[in-house]
């Protein structure tokens, strides 16, 4: 088994398995694909991506009070050009494994083991050079699509002009399927009709796209879509793996089309696996 294969060592019986879908790393190139009639384009039009190794290390959570052990002895890792999924049952520790790596959220837990970036250990520094997608979708539903990019624009790329800033924006937009709602109000759910599920979540990762991160994390990032969706979102994840990202997300009762998009679930065949549970 080779090290990219071998992603997640555990020694103590956790239930949180990786898969990983190894892509081509195709730095600087235009990828294009067609899904649900929508467009995705992930182009880097700027420098080369550096590229990125994360690693985590013997990574022990456990909480103070109650002395629970959130998570056992876990290792793993991801690199540029690798889409890699945390996937686990509800409870398992999933995000819990997400915010280590981010170090986020664990003031009230206790933390063994490393988080290493290309090697180094970075702590809070890591959110210089990635990106954190969030379940939970945070609009102004009054906001059209491009206004609230904007906004995001402003704050997140401190020193650029304002010619910069729509520039970006309008690059974002196209990246990721959202020009043709780019004047859509965003609305509520369940409040206010507005964009789509998929167009939300999309957007979403267009905020994070804004400063180029090298690194994105999701969590849950197809949780409440239909299965349309849910493989529209997959693919946005995909292209940006294959633009020379390193991507790591949570994922819980994928689909099957979802789940054999990935190459290997802990060092098995995912079709394997599959036929295994189907028999």
């Amino acid at each position: 088994m080779s090290e990219s294969q071998h992603l997640l060592k555990q020694q103590q019986g956790d239930n949180i398995e990786i898969i990983e879908e190894q892509q081509p790393i195709n730095y600087g190139s235009l990828h294009q694909q067609q899904h649900s009639s929508v467009k995705f384009k992930i182009e880097e039009r700027e420098n080369t991506l550096p590229s990125v190794f994360i690693s985590w290390h013997n990574l022990t959570i456990k909480h103070p009070k109650t002395g629970r052990i959130i998570l056992d002895n876990v290792s793993g890792m991801a690199k540029s050009g690798q889409l890699v999924a945390l996937m686990g049952a509800s409870g398992a520790g999933k995000t819990t494994l997400l915010n280590t790596l981010l170090s986020r959220n664990l003031t009230n837990l206790t933390v063994q083991g490393k988080v290493l970036v290309n090697g180094e250990e970075m702590g809070k520094q890591i959110t210089f050079v990635s990106g954190y997608v969030q379940q939970d979708e945070l609009f102004m539903g009054t906001l059209t699509v491009k206004e609230h990019l904007i906004i995001q624009a402003r704050l997140r790329l401190v020193g650029s002009t304002e010619r910069q800033i729509k520039k970006r924006v309008s690059e974002i937009l196209n990246d990721l399927g959202l020009h043709s709602c780019r004047h859509a109000r965003i609305g509520s759910r369940g409040i206010k009709k507005g964009i789509s599920g998929g167009e939300a979540r999309r957007l979403l990762f267009a905020c994070e796209l804004l400063s180029n991160p090298q690194i994105i994390f999701a969590d849950e990032p197809t949780t409440g879509l239909d299965s349309s969706m849910a493989e529209s979102v997959i693919n946005v994840m995909k292209k940006l793996a294959q633009s020379g990202r390193t991507v790591i997300c949570t994922i819980h009762q994928p689909s099957s089309t979802i789940y054999r998009q990935f190459d290997m679930v802990s060092g098995r065949d995912p079709f394997d696996e599959i036929n295994s549970m189907t028999c």
